[in-house]
Protein backbone atom coordinates (compact mmCIF):
# COMPACT_ATOMS: atom_id res chain seq x y z
CA UNK A 1 0.00 0.00 0.00
CA UNK A 2 1.21 3.50 -0.81
CA UNK A 3 2.30 5.53 2.19
CA UNK A 4 0.74 8.97 1.89
CA UNK A 5 3.45 11.13 3.41
CA UNK A 6 4.26 14.76 2.67
CA UNK A 7 7.10 13.90 0.29
CA UNK A 8 4.92 11.56 -1.77
CA UNK A 9 2.14 14.14 -1.92
CA UNK A 10 4.58 16.83 -3.04
CA UNK A 11 5.95 14.52 -5.75
CA UNK A 12 2.48 13.71 -7.06
CA UNK A 13 1.41 17.35 -6.95
CA UNK A 14 4.51 18.36 -8.92
CA UNK A 15 3.42 15.88 -11.59
CA UNK A 16 -0.08 17.37 -11.50
CA UNK A 17 1.42 20.81 -12.11
CA UNK A 18 3.40 19.54 -15.11
CA UNK A 19 0.24 17.99 -16.52
CA UNK A 20 -1.65 21.27 -16.15
CA UNK A 21 1.06 23.10 -18.10
CA UNK A 22 0.92 20.41 -20.79
CA UNK A 23 -2.84 20.93 -21.04
CA UNK A 24 -2.19 24.58 -21.75
CA UNK A 25 0.42 23.88 -24.42
CA UNK A 26 -1.94 21.49 -26.20
CA UNK A 27 -4.83 23.96 -25.99
CA UNK A 28 -2.58 26.62 -27.53
CA UNK A 29 -1.70 24.25 -30.37
CA UNK A 30 -5.38 23.62 -31.06
CA UNK A 31 -6.42 27.28 -30.65
CA UNK A 32 -3.40 29.44 -31.55
CA UNK A 33 -5.48 32.64 -31.63
CA UNK A 34 -6.87 32.19 -28.11
CA UNK A 35 -5.44 34.01 -25.11
CA UNK A 36 -3.90 31.18 -23.09
CA UNK A 37 -1.64 31.80 -20.10
CA UNK A 38 0.48 29.12 -18.44
CA UNK A 39 2.40 29.98 -15.29
CA UNK A 40 5.00 28.01 -13.39
CA UNK A 41 4.97 29.17 -9.78
CA UNK A 42 6.88 27.97 -6.71
CA UNK A 43 5.26 24.68 -5.72
CA UNK A 44 2.87 24.45 -8.64
CA UNK A 45 1.42 25.85 -11.85
CA UNK A 46 -1.57 27.70 -13.26
CA UNK A 47 -3.52 27.74 -16.50
CA UNK A 48 -5.92 30.46 -17.66
CA UNK A 49 -7.84 30.34 -20.93
CA UNK A 50 -11.32 31.24 -22.13
CA UNK A 51 -14.06 31.58 -19.53
CA UNK A 52 -16.23 29.17 -21.55
CA UNK A 53 -13.67 26.45 -20.92
CA UNK A 54 -14.58 26.51 -17.20
CA UNK A 55 -12.29 25.59 -14.34
CA UNK A 56 -11.20 22.48 -16.25
CA UNK A 57 -8.80 24.80 -18.09
CA UNK A 58 -8.83 27.72 -15.64
CA UNK A 59 -7.25 27.10 -12.26
CA UNK A 60 -4.04 26.91 -10.28
CA UNK A 61 -2.59 23.95 -8.42
CA UNK A 62 0.09 24.38 -5.78
CA UNK A 63 1.40 22.97 -2.53
CA UNK A 64 3.03 26.21 -1.32
CA UNK A 65 1.81 29.77 -1.67
CA UNK A 66 2.91 33.22 -0.56
CA UNK A 67 1.08 36.56 -0.93
CA UNK A 68 3.17 37.66 -3.92
CA UNK A 69 2.46 34.47 -5.86
CA UNK A 70 -1.23 34.71 -5.01
CA UNK A 71 -1.36 38.26 -6.36
CA UNK A 72 0.29 37.07 -9.58
CA UNK A 73 -2.38 34.39 -9.94
CA UNK A 74 -5.18 36.85 -9.19
CA UNK A 75 -3.91 39.29 -11.80
CA UNK A 76 -3.65 36.56 -14.43
CA UNK A 77 -7.16 35.30 -13.70
CA UNK A 78 -8.51 38.85 -13.90
CA UNK A 79 -6.93 39.37 -17.33
CA UNK A 80 -8.90 36.35 -18.54
CA UNK A 81 -12.11 37.34 -16.78
CA UNK A 82 -12.31 34.08 -14.84
CA UNK A 83 -12.60 33.34 -11.12
CA UNK A 84 -9.45 32.10 -9.44
CA UNK A 85 -9.64 28.54 -8.13
CA UNK A 86 -6.57 27.25 -6.31
CA UNK A 87 -6.22 23.50 -5.74
CA UNK A 88 -4.20 22.64 -2.63
CA UNK A 89 -3.46 19.17 -1.20
CA UNK A 90 -4.17 18.35 2.42
CA UNK A 91 -0.42 17.94 2.97
CA UNK A 92 0.17 21.64 2.18
CA UNK A 93 1.98 23.67 4.85
CA UNK A 94 -0.28 25.59 7.21
CA UNK A 95 1.15 28.83 5.84
CA UNK A 96 -0.39 28.13 2.43
CA UNK A 97 -3.87 27.90 3.93
CA UNK A 98 -3.28 31.05 5.98
CA UNK A 99 -2.36 33.01 2.84
CA UNK A 100 -5.56 31.86 1.14
CA UNK A 101 -7.79 32.50 4.16
CA UNK A 102 -6.33 35.96 4.76
CA UNK A 103 -7.08 36.84 1.12
CA UNK A 104 -10.71 35.78 1.51
CA UNK A 105 -10.50 32.38 -0.16
CA UNK A 106 -12.83 29.64 1.04
CA UNK A 107 -12.82 25.91 0.39
CA UNK A 108 -15.59 25.07 -2.10
CA UNK A 109 -14.85 21.52 -3.27
CA UNK A 110 -12.67 18.48 -2.67
CA UNK A 111 -11.38 15.56 -4.67
CA UNK A 112 -9.79 12.38 -3.43
CA UNK A 113 -6.41 11.52 -4.89
CA UNK A 114 -5.80 7.80 -5.39
CA UNK A 115 -2.37 6.33 -6.00
CA UNK A 116 -0.59 3.03 -6.47
CA UNK A 117 3.03 1.97 -6.17
CA UNK A 118 3.52 0.25 -9.51
CA UNK A 119 6.56 -1.62 -8.23
CA UNK A 120 4.25 -3.74 -6.09
CA UNK A 121 0.88 -3.30 -7.84
CA UNK A 122 -0.83 -6.37 -9.24
CA UNK A 123 -4.11 -6.36 -11.10
CA UNK A 124 -6.91 -7.56 -8.82
CA UNK A 125 -8.40 -10.92 -9.74
CA UNK A 126 -11.73 -9.62 -10.98
CA UNK A 127 -13.85 -10.80 -13.92
CA UNK A 128 -13.09 -8.96 -17.15
CA UNK A 129 -15.73 -8.58 -19.80
CA UNK A 130 -13.84 -6.01 -21.87
CA UNK A 131 -10.32 -5.32 -23.08
CA UNK A 132 -8.74 -1.91 -23.55
CA UNK A 133 -6.16 -1.00 -26.18
CA UNK A 134 -4.11 2.04 -27.11
CA UNK A 135 -6.04 4.09 -29.68
CA UNK A 136 -4.56 4.15 -33.20
CA UNK A 137 -4.67 7.42 -35.18
CA UNK A 138 -7.47 6.22 -37.46
CA UNK A 139 -9.78 6.02 -34.43
CA UNK A 140 -9.00 9.46 -33.00
CA UNK A 141 -12.26 10.96 -34.26
CA UNK A 142 -14.22 8.06 -32.77
CA UNK A 143 -12.31 8.53 -29.50
CA UNK A 144 -13.45 12.16 -29.32
CA UNK A 145 -17.07 11.28 -30.11
CA UNK A 146 -17.19 8.50 -27.52
CA UNK A 147 -15.54 10.65 -24.85
CA UNK A 148 -18.13 13.37 -25.40
CA UNK A 149 -20.99 10.86 -25.35
CA UNK A 150 -19.79 9.30 -22.10
CA UNK A 151 -19.22 12.53 -20.19
CA UNK A 152 -22.33 14.24 -21.55
CA UNK A 153 -24.50 11.40 -20.20
CA UNK A 154 -23.32 12.08 -16.64
CA UNK A 155 -25.28 14.26 -14.19
CA UNK A 156 -24.70 18.00 -14.70
CA UNK A 157 -22.84 17.51 -17.98
CA UNK A 158 -20.42 20.06 -19.36
CA UNK A 159 -20.80 21.70 -22.75
CA UNK A 160 -20.14 19.20 -25.58
CA UNK A 161 -17.69 21.59 -27.24
CA UNK A 162 -15.61 21.70 -24.06
CA UNK A 163 -15.76 17.91 -23.73
CA UNK A 164 -14.56 17.55 -27.31
CA UNK A 165 -11.73 20.00 -26.65
CA UNK A 166 -10.57 18.03 -23.60
CA UNK A 167 -10.50 14.84 -25.66
CA UNK A 168 -8.58 16.55 -28.46
CA UNK A 169 -6.10 17.94 -25.94
CA UNK A 170 -5.38 14.38 -24.80
CA UNK A 171 -4.79 13.35 -28.41
CA UNK A 172 -2.54 16.37 -29.02
CA UNK A 173 -0.29 15.99 -25.99
CA UNK A 174 2.93 14.16 -26.82
CA UNK A 175 3.10 12.76 -23.28
CA UNK A 176 -0.35 11.12 -23.38
CA UNK A 177 -1.40 7.68 -24.59
CA UNK A 178 -5.15 7.42 -25.30
CA UNK A 179 -6.95 4.15 -24.57
CA UNK A 180 -10.31 2.74 -25.60
CA UNK A 181 -12.45 -0.34 -25.24
CA UNK A 182 -13.67 -1.41 -28.67
CA UNK A 183 -16.54 -3.50 -29.97
CA UNK A 184 -15.43 -3.92 -33.54
CA UNK A 185 -15.00 -0.37 -34.80
CA UNK A 186 -17.34 1.01 -32.13
CA UNK A 187 -15.77 2.74 -29.12
CA UNK A 188 -17.42 1.78 -25.83
CA UNK A 189 -15.23 3.75 -23.46
CA UNK A 190 -12.24 6.06 -23.45
CA UNK A 191 -9.46 7.17 -21.12
CA UNK A 192 -6.02 8.77 -21.16
CA UNK A 193 -2.64 8.10 -19.57
CA UNK A 194 -0.16 10.95 -19.12
CA UNK A 195 3.50 9.97 -18.75
CA UNK A 196 4.99 12.45 -16.26
CA UNK A 197 8.44 11.12 -15.49
CA UNK A 198 8.07 8.33 -12.95
CA UNK A 199 4.42 9.28 -12.36
CA UNK A 200 1.55 8.03 -14.52
CA UNK A 201 -1.53 10.25 -14.43
CA UNK A 202 -4.79 8.43 -15.21
CA UNK A 203 -7.55 10.75 -16.41
CA UNK A 204 -10.42 11.38 -18.85
CA UNK A 205 -12.15 8.05 -18.23
CA UNK A 206 -15.70 7.78 -19.57
CA UNK A 207 -18.10 5.09 -20.78
CA UNK A 208 -20.74 5.52 -23.46
CA UNK A 209 -24.30 5.21 -22.10
CA UNK A 210 -25.10 1.89 -23.80
CA UNK A 211 -21.91 0.23 -22.51
CA UNK A 212 -22.40 0.82 -18.78
CA UNK A 213 -21.97 -2.08 -16.33
CA UNK A 214 -19.81 -4.06 -18.76
CA UNK A 215 -16.45 -3.60 -17.06
CA UNK A 216 -15.29 -0.90 -19.45
CA UNK A 217 -13.65 1.35 -16.86
CA UNK A 218 -12.08 -1.62 -15.08
CA UNK A 219 -10.48 -2.66 -18.36
CA UNK A 220 -9.28 0.88 -19.03
CA UNK A 221 -7.74 1.18 -15.57
CA UNK A 222 -5.95 -2.17 -15.77
CA UNK A 223 -4.62 -1.47 -19.27
CA UNK A 224 -3.26 1.94 -18.31
CA UNK A 225 -1.65 0.72 -15.10
CA UNK A 226 -0.02 -2.18 -16.93
CA UNK A 227 1.17 0.11 -19.73
CA UNK A 228 2.51 2.68 -17.27
CA UNK A 229 4.53 0.10 -15.36
CA UNK A 230 5.98 -1.29 -18.59
CA UNK A 231 6.93 2.26 -19.60
CA UNK A 232 8.94 2.71 -16.39
CA UNK A 233 6.55 4.59 -14.11
CA UNK A 234 6.74 3.73 -10.43
CA UNK A 235 3.68 5.67 -9.24
CA UNK A 236 0.20 5.96 -10.70
CA UNK A 237 -2.28 8.63 -9.66
CA UNK A 238 -5.84 9.66 -10.42
CA UNK A 239 -8.44 11.85 -8.76
CA UNK A 240 -12.15 11.38 -8.20
CA UNK A 241 -14.94 12.99 -6.26
CA UNK A 242 -15.68 11.12 -3.02
CA UNK A 243 -18.32 8.42 -3.27
CA UNK A 244 -18.49 8.33 -7.07
CA UNK A 245 -18.23 5.37 -9.41
CA UNK A 246 -14.77 6.61 -10.42
CA UNK A 247 -13.63 6.42 -6.81
CA UNK A 248 -14.98 2.89 -6.42
CA UNK A 249 -13.37 1.82 -9.70
CA UNK A 250 -10.01 3.17 -8.53
CA UNK A 251 -10.17 1.19 -5.31
CA UNK A 252 -11.22 -1.99 -7.11
CA UNK A 253 -8.28 -1.57 -9.50
CA UNK A 254 -5.82 -1.53 -6.60
CA UNK A 255 -5.30 2.20 -6.07
CA UNK A 256 -5.51 3.57 -2.55
CA UNK A 257 -6.66 6.88 -1.14
CA UNK A 258 -3.50 8.96 -0.69
CA UNK A 259 -4.85 12.38 0.28
CA UNK A 260 -7.43 14.98 -0.71
CA UNK A 261 -7.04 17.94 -3.03
CA UNK A 262 -9.06 20.95 -1.86
CA UNK A 263 -10.32 23.72 -4.12
CA UNK A 264 -10.20 27.25 -2.69
CA UNK A 265 -12.08 30.14 -4.33
CA UNK A 266 -11.91 33.87 -3.71
CA UNK A 267 -14.45 35.42 -1.35
CA UNK A 268 -14.10 38.33 1.07
CA UNK A 269 -10.67 39.08 2.58
CA UNK A 270 -10.27 39.04 6.34
CA UNK A 271 -10.54 42.51 7.93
Amino acid sequence: MLLSDADTAAHLEAAQARSLLAQGRAARTLHPAALITTLSVPGGAALFTRAAWTRKLNHATTITLNPDTLRTLQEAAARHGVPLDVDVPTHAPAGTLTVLADAGFRMVAAQHVYAADLRTWTAPDTPRHAQAVAVPPDLHAAFVDASVAGFHAQPNPRDPDLLALLARIALTRVDVTPFAVLDGARVLGTAALAHLGDVAHLHLGSTTPTARARGVQTALLHARLTHARAAGATLAVMSARPGTASARNAERAGLHLAYARLTWRAGTPRP
